[in-house]
């Protein structure tokens, strides 16, 4: 037995005298990087824009931006969404159109606080905004991204890094700060001095242990321990599964020792450098999928690695570096799937993917880039990974946003053969499932298909259900009994596969038309049926259908006598012309 527990939520999120629900959560930190849509206007709120504009009422979203964001923060915690990353930059006073250019590299007021000293406003404002956070019952990384490391001393990061860290250091809401950015100009000729403005990201940790940016990532988590706050909730981004910068090639004098360096490398040496233990370390990681030799730029690589074997890969090594079991933490501050992105390994297969391999890997999870566009323009451009939520004024949602519900959604206990391996009878009626009806059930071996299983985590089987050659014929498989705990909200997901034309009924979906469907019975603990509410059904008719595997999760609430389920798999045809085939992979 399971009880449900996430060991990074904080006692302020637990309601005093809930009795501890049976199951568990695929990852304990369900996050989005989170840039907040101004609906009904092409472009914003930039996250500066947000906390500047709280308090003041918009007349494009009909509220006060405290408002739009409320709404949005209840549609991410309807997904079960339970944290949000936000960054803000080190910005100047005044926008200047074409102004990221050498040598001032504008960054415009709206993209975060004032530097080198932010406005009472934006101070007075950013509590503000933590506490609806905190009130939604979720957390935030706080992404602080400044574009002046080289500054020695670094009396400005210290006057704009101190004016935050003393406002938000003790806020409840704030779950990890990730000290971000570059220099202000970086060297791209090899010749010794800045020619290029530095990119307001991931701090480029890999020119090496002793390179400016490494030297401000120590100097900042050493001031901020200065001020009180715990190093569990202090890192920095390391960009992992880069194949150029593991391979660690010669580098211009940027780069300590003139070559690049593992960022996960360079980040542990940091938090060795400041003597802070492993229990007390959080790795954050940039982690995005792609192939293998995708990022290898001008060197040999081969031979390549589809995307989730190699964060699988990537994952492994990340371990070996900063140690398994030894109570440190890793978490994604941003996770997703590397742009241009194709229809072979879209925004929905990579997040199935990390979150399978941060469930395999005792991974925290992270916060999946993004939940929505910056401008209308980015959501017409096929080579980004979608986000969450398509610009508009509706709440529509991308595919991906399946995903993150699974991510977001309290499971039950691990389903015995949800993937359907196992089968020691060699019978090809998969174990711990009971088939009944007619037609066939059998295992059908998946991989034997060209380009399947989609997503490795799945396993190389499912279970193929087909109805008889009557009219009416009707056929199901059903679950093993699983425990569970009653007046519980529970998600289970699985990938399923059908696909038929030429029903002639109308209206909604419903068991009286021909389906495929997945029921969850609810018993008591006398076993007989729950005296509430026997079952819920879930049909799913032709319009439904798709060649393809697709992503469905199932939400549904216990009554209060239930305390074990039974999963039931089948299809009926209700007088439909032709046998239905519907396949079922990887429960959870």
């Amino acid at each position: 037995m399971t009880m449900k527990t996430d060991a990074s939520v904080t006692a302020m999120f637990t309601p005093v005298g809930k009795p501890v629900e049976i199951g568990r959560f695929l990852v304990p930190f369900r996050g989005l990087w989170t840039q907040f849509e101004r609906r009904g206007w092409a472009s914003e709120y930039w996250p500066g824009q947000v906390i500047q504009d709280f308090s003041t009422f918009d007349s494009v979203v009909g509220g006060t931006v405290k408002d739009e964001v409320a709404l949005q923060l209840d549609k991410m915690r309807e997904m079960g969404v339970n944290a949000i990353t936000i960054e803000l930059r080190t910005a100047d006073p005044v926008f200047i159109s074409g102004g990221f250019v050498p040598p001032g590299c504008n960054i415009p007021p709206v993209l975060g606080f004032r530097w080198p000293q932010p406005t009472q406003t934006e101070l007075a404002n950013l509590p503000v905004f933590l506490d609806l956070v905190r009130q939604k019952g979720m957390r935030v990384i706080l992404g602080f991204t400044d574009t002046h490391m080289e500054e020695q001393p670094p009396t400005n990061s210290q006057a704009w890094l101190g004016a935050i860290l003393n406002i938000v250091k003790n806020h409840p809401a704030v779950n990890l700060v990730l000290f971000n950015g570059t220099t202000h100009l970086v060297d791209t000729d090899g010749n010794g001095t800045g020619d290029a403005c530095g990119v307001p990201a991931e701090p480029p940790l890999w020119l090496g242990p002793a390179s400016a940016p490494a030297n401000y990532v120590r100097w900042a988590i050493g001031y901020a321990l200065s001020l009180g706050i715990p190093s569990r909730k202090l890192s920095a981004e390391a960009v992992v599964g880069d194949f150029f910068l593991d391979s660690q090639p010669a580098a211009g004098p940027d780069a300590t020792d003139r070559h690049l360096w593992s960022p996960i490398v360079v980040l542990k040496k940091i938090f060795d450098d400041l003597g802070i233990p492993d229990r007390e370390r959080t790795y954050a990681l940039s982690f995005y999928e792609h192939f293998k030799c995708s990022t290898a730029r001008n060197l040999p690589c081969g031979p390549d690695v589809e995307p989730h074997t190699w964060a699988d890969q990537t994952l492994q090594a990340v371990l070996a570096t900063v140690g398994k079991g030894n109570g440190a933490r890793i978490v994604a501050g941003e996770m997703g799937v590397l742009p241009p992105v194709t229809s072979a390994w879209p925004a929905e297969r990579a997040l199935e993917s990390l979150v399978a391999l941060m469930e395999k890997h005792g991974v925290d999870g992270g916060g999946y880039w993004h939940w929505v566009n910056i401008d209308n323009a980015e959501d017409l451009d096929p080579g980004k990974a979608d986000a969450v939520k398509r610009r508009g004024t509706q709440f529509v949602y991308n595919p991906v946003q399946k995903e993150v519900m699974d991510m977001g959604g309290f499971h039950l206990v691990a389903i015995p053969n949800g993937s359907f391996e196992s089968d020691a009878n060699l019978d090809t009626v998969p174990d711990e499932w009971t088939i009944d009806g007619s037609g066939t059930a059998n295992r059908y071996f998946l991989a034997g298909e060209a380009g399947q299983p989609v997503v490795p985590s799945r396993g190389q089987n499912v279970l193929r259900l087909t109805t008889g050659n009557g009219a009416d014929a009707r056929i199901i498989a059903s679950s093993a009994i699983l425990e569970a705990s009653p007046n519980t909200a529970y998600t289970t997901t699985a990938n399923l596969r059908f696909a038929w034309s030429g029903d002639s009924t109308s209206g909604s979906c419903s068991a009286t038309r021909p389906h495929v469907f997945v029921t969850i019975r609810y018993l008591k603990s006398d076993g007989l049926p729950s005296g509430i509410r026997d079952q819920d059904l879930f049909p799913l008719c032709q319009e439904h259908s798709a060649p393809g595997f697709q992503t469905f999760p199932f939400q549904y609430t216990t009554p209060s006598d239930a305390t074990s389920v039974r999963i039931v798999l089948g299809a009926t045809r209700n007088g439909f012309s032709a046998p239905i085939t519907f396949d079922v992979d990887h429960l959870r």
